[in-house]
């Protein structure tokens, strides 16, 4: 029997992220292993639900099925995925090999470099080689281990040569390129004007050359710098970023010997550290010469973007005119000539009504998924209706032991659509148009979808923004005022509550004076809740009983001022009505934190309000 290895990657176009899955896909036909890859897009925008639905590709394969895991917990775009990935293994994979691929883990095997002598390396080709002093560093995620290391190599090295490392020569960074420009203007903002400055990856190097570049400063002649990781753009660069190589194929590769060497019997260390190579280019001072095929792959990168953006355009007018699936799945598969893949199977879930469920609540994978479209590059597109069960992920008869399978999900937002399932042998070709395609037509897909189901009722709900019985802004409102509060209150001095509230005791109200009544009563709540509302607040109906709330905050007093005047206007409408039974409500709220996930927050929401409905049951027995 063929043994089959999980591989847990984000971001799979990346260089590194290919050059890694490659890796474990060439080992695993020389050891004899099948390999499925599950990948994400990453997150952008202000939407959180689009987060809920790229992680949700996580809970797709049935662990328990496979011999070894391997995960590659830097390269997730996706915030909190590292997390729940890791207390998922824990608890469904924790007598499989795991191992993580860059990253140290506690619980499980890690194949890495050894960050701390490479940081070394490179701090002393500065100090050593070009008589550096001031270099200045530019540190990397807080959470993470590598990112210690990394810093703990530039500070022994600048000890040990006697150099002063000051306040303005540290500046906390986040692995990404969005906060250069402010840690130019820390660094030159101390006592004295850095010669270097050395950043824990490249994202940052990057980052930090375009805001000295904003400041008509040189690299090198007026700063140096250099980075980590030795992505392919930074040799595209002018000048050039001297950087730490990744061996990111024999990371691959040692990581599938690992476990091939675990399943019989085998020992190891817990961590495999490999040497990492020391490239010099022009940004540290160095005098070397470029290779000029640089600047063709460059050419080619333009044209290729320039070309998918033309293509974009059309691609969202057409999928736009589409009503069916299957005129969806064509013009899909007339647009899929811009990336490079071999077969590619779209798989959606049996049922996708969610009209049900809560806000929050994520939907899952269906346990019998539906085949309805098969495109072959340059053959044609079948689309069919052929119902299997998840946890083959394909149907047997389309399956090779030999061909590695790469998973993406399909969402629109979180409502789960299903998954693509991909045959390709060169992954870099899935560049930036397989993911607009793809979020395009799970966009698209998802109308069409409920456009089928009824087309109507469903026109009119993707159309309107008001609950048609209350009055009150309906659960796509609220979605949308969401993202722009996130976006209002970014680099100010102020937050937003998150009030979760339900009307208690609906279904006593219908099943006993009958569903116009219980219409009635979800009126007055929603008129209470407007009304305590009315200095300052927007309410929403999310739900049957469900109904939502969003403040500007002015402290937790402010917060609490509106739960006051809720319950104060529900015991008046008590008071005042002849009504047979009495208005009553729950209450939950929360103050959103700067940084974190918003899905965090409407969970304590969500929480302080079953809370309070206990406290009132307890209360009434």
């Amino acid at each position: 029997m063929t043994k089959r290895v999980v591989v847990f990657i984000g971001q799979i176009n990346q260089d590194y992220t290919s050059e890694m899955a490659g890796a474990v896909v060439d080992t695993a036909r020389e050891l004899g292993y099948a390999v499925d890859v599950f990948s994400e897009f990453g997150s952008y925008g202000q939407n959180y639900l689009h987060a809920e639905g790229e992680r949700n590709i996580i809970h797709l394969p049935f662990l328990e099925d496979y011999d070894g895991v391997i995960i590659g917990p830097d390269t997730f775009g996706v915030p909190e995925m590292e997390k729940q990935l890791d207390i998922l293994l824990l608890q469904k994979a924790q007598t499989k090999p795991i191992v993580s691929l860059r990253q140290e883990k506690d619980c499980f095997y890690s194949v890495q470099i050894n960050n701390y002598l490479a940081m070394r390396r490179l701090t002393e080709h500065f100090v050593k080689d070009h008589g550096y002093r001031r270099i200045c560093f530019m540190k990397g995620r807080a959470d993470l281990k590598d990112a210690e290391e990394r810093l703990q190599g530039y500070l022994d090295v600048m000890n040990e040569y006697g150099l002063a490392v000051t306040e303005h020569m540290l500046f906390q960074g986040n692995y990404w390129r969005d906060r250069g420009k402010e840690a130019v203007d820390w660094f030159l903002s101390g006592p004295e004007m850095p010669e270097a400055i050395i950043c824990a990856n490249d994202f940052m190097a990057i980052s930090v050359l375009v805001a000295l570049k904003e400041r008509n400063l040189r690299v090198p002649e007026d700063v140096a710098l250099a980075g980590f990781d030795d992505l392919e753009e930074i040799r595209y660069l002018e000048p050039a970023i001297t950087s730490i190589h990744m061996p990111c194929y024999e990371m691959g590769r040692q990581a599938l010997y690992l476990i091939d060497k675990l399943n019989h019997g085998g020992k190891s260390k817990q961590i495999i550290q490999l040497p990492a190579d020391f490239i010099r280019r022009k940004s540290c001072g160095c005098k070397v010469t470029e290779h000029g095929h640089w600047a063709e792959q460059l050419y080619s990168q333009r044209n290729y973007l320039s070309t998918a953006i033309l293509q974009n355009g059309f691609l969202n007018a057409d999928y736009e005119s589409c009503d069916t699936i299957e005129e969806l799945f064509n013009v899909a598969y007339q647009y899929s000539g811009n990336f490079v893949y071999d077969e590619m199977f779209v798989c959606l879930c049996e049922s996708t009504d969610d009209s049900e469920d809560r806000l929050l609540q994520p939907q899952q994978y269906t346990e019998y998924m539906v085949l309805r479209a098969i495109m072959k590059k340059g053959e044609g597109i079948q689309v069919t209706q052929e119902r299997f069960a998840r946890r083959e992920l394909l149907p047997e008869k389309y399956r090779q032991a030999s061909e590695p399978l790469y998973f993406y999900p399909m969402h629109h937002k979180n409502r789960c659509l299903g998954y693509l399932a991909l045959k390709t042998k060169k992954t870099q070709g899935l560049k930036e148009f397989f993911n607009c395609w793809t979020a395009e037509l799970c966009s698209c897909l998802d109308k069409v979808l409920l456009y089928e189901e009824n087309k109507t009722l469903q026109e009119f709900r993707l159309l309107s923004t008001i609950d048609e019985l209350t009055g009150l802004y309906n659960r796509r409102k609220f979605e949308q005022e969401l993202s722009k509060m996130l976006v209002a209150i970014k680099g100010k001095n102020t937050s937003f509550y998150v009030y979760s509230l339900d009307m208690d005791g609906l279904k006593t109200i219908n099943d006993t004076y009958g569903h116009m009544e219980g219409d009635v009563a979800l009126c007055a709540f929603g008129n209470v809740i407007t009304e305590a509302t009315k200095d300052g607040g927007v309410c929403f109906r999310v739900g049957g009983d469900e109904f939502m709330i969003l403040a500007y905050a002015e402290g937790e007093n402010g917060a609490g001022m509106i739960a006051r005047r809720i319950e104060e206007g529900i015991e008046a409408f008590n008071q005042k009505t002849d009504k047979p039974y009495k208005l009553a409500g729950s209450i939950g709220y929360s103050t959103y934190k700067k940084g974190e996930e918003i899905s965090n927050c409407i969970r304590r929401a969500d929480v302080n309000m079953y809370a309070d409905k206990m406290a009132k049951k307890q209360g009434r027995k």
